[in-house]
């Protein structure tokens, strides 16, 4: 896993009563459907919220708190090889 950070600027977020964050994942190869690793983390550092998309063969998101597994869901094919597959953060 990389160390690159974004930081989510309030003018990238959607507006609305919740707002959020909307982005595009797309696969170039096929063959190596690896998922995205997204890590959300407080100012502090001390809390951190771990999002696997495309895990177990692009089938599954799983949602970890401070390295604790919460929650897991199951669909078909979440990240599109060749395509943008768009998303939106809440």
């Amino acid at each position: 896993m990389g160390k690159r950070r974004v930081y989510i600027l309030p003018q990238w977020k959607e507006t609305g009563l919740h707002g959020g964050l909307r982005f595009a994942i797309k696969e170039w190869n096929p063959d190596l459907l690896e998922g995205l690793d997204i890590l959300i983390t407080s100012k502090s550092g001390s809390d951190v919220i771990r999002l696997q998309i495309g895990g177990n063969n692009n089938e599954k998101i799983f949602l970890h708190y401070n390295n604790k597994f919460i929650e897991e869901k199951t669909f078909l094919h979440i990240i599109s090889a060749g395509n943008n597959s768009n998303s939106i953060l809440l």
